[in-house]
């Protein structure tokens, strides 16, 4: 068992450490060795007795009947677990201490009266205090950084779903080769910004439906891929797709418009000839094609996992497949 902070009997262990050690310490400060030992060997002897008693207390009584009507049970529980260890660590101590430090734990008859069983009851309850104490500071520092942990989470997933409803990369990589048709004077260009503003208008309803039609979401895709071929000069490929019930069938929004676009604009080509995609199930979908334009060797999926990370984080997952004849690759909605 790895012993960190985290680990609970470690913890828990170090607390009593420094709970014996410390209150050793109190007793005994500024006095000889015999009254330092003394009291070591009374919180050592005493220590299973606390140990039990603030466990069945903290960890059985307060959370089974501190509520509501079982307060009346809690206090009458309470009281006779406080008098019972009580009569336990006075046993230790006149019955067992006062015969090896009589000078600092001297034995009375009276120890048995139920008077002086309360009041020693009363008096060691401070070991609970504290490490109920120590628990709530734990709690609530637990329970700021859990919050702490959420706003931050909640902060990125909005942040990313700013991006992919604007889609940065795509945007800039666009807007980058509009300028040169435009610089070369191209009568292409008002039609592309209007491709381009479709496109993120898409991309922007997309937030509001995390589940589309086939259909749309190919319509999607085919726009992107005829929009991409006249930017990057390739012929548009052809797309077949293949799947039981696809009319019936839902897919998550730009599951492959996403994937497809980022690895397009990352190797600035379109492969040639046909695309095929597969959709095995609403989630999972498989995309592969032939091509001698693609350098098959240096195809990587990690940038464009990081991306698709940055726009829609822990929603999908790609897996590529890079055969010596085609190229294909894996996506499935998490």
């Amino acid at each position: 068992m790895r012993l960190t902070f985290e680990n609970r009997y470690f913890r828990h262990g170090i607390f009593w450490i420094f709970w014996v050690l410390g209150f050793t310490c109190i007793k005994s400060f500024g006095a000889s060795f015999d009254i330092y030992l003394a009291w070591l060997v009374y919180y050592v002897l005493t220590l299973p007795v606390f140990v039990l008693h603030t466990y069945l207390v903290v960890y059985w009584l307060g959370r089974k009947f501190l509520s509501g009507y079982r307060m009346i049970l809690f206090v009458f529980l309470f009281l006779i677990l406080m008098c019972s260890f009580s009569f336990l660590e006075l046993i230790i101590t006149d019955e067992l201490l006062s015969g090896f430090f009589p000078g600092i734990f001297p034995g009375t008859p009276s120890y048995m009266d139920p008077v002086n069983i309360l009041v020693s009851g009363v008096g060691n309850l401070y070991i609970i205090l504290v490490f109920a104490a120590a628990k709530m500071v734990r709690s609530w520092h637990i329970s700021q950084n859990h919050k702490q942990g959420i706003m931050e989470q909640n902060l990125h997933l909005e942040r990313a779903d700013v991006n992919a409803g604007i889609q940065p990369g795509l945007l800039l990589f666009s807007i980058e080769h509009i300028e040169q048709l435009a610089q070369a004077k191209s009568e292409e260009v008002p039609a592309k910004i209007a491709t381009l503003s479709e496109i993120m208008n898409a991309a922007m309803q997309a937030r509001k439906n995390l589940m589309i039609r086939v259909d749309e979401e190919l319509y999607n895709l085919k726009r992107l891929l005829n929009f991409y071929s006249g930017l990057l000069s390739f012929e548009l490929p052809k797309i077949r797709i293949e799947g039981e019930n696809l009319s019936m069938k839902m897919l998550p929004s730009f599951i492959l418009f996403s994937p497809l676009e980022i690895l397009f604009r990352k190797l600035c080509l379109i492969p040639e000839g046909n695309i095929l995609i597969t959709i095995e199930e609403a989630g999972k979908v498989e995309i592969s094609w032939e091509s001698e334009r693609i350098p098959m060797k240096n195809l990587d999926v990690g940038p464009v996992n990081e991306e698709l990370n940055r726009l829609y984080p822990g929603r999908f997952s790609l897996l590529l497949h890079n055969l010596a004849d085609h190229f294909s690759i894996q996506i499935e909605a998490k």
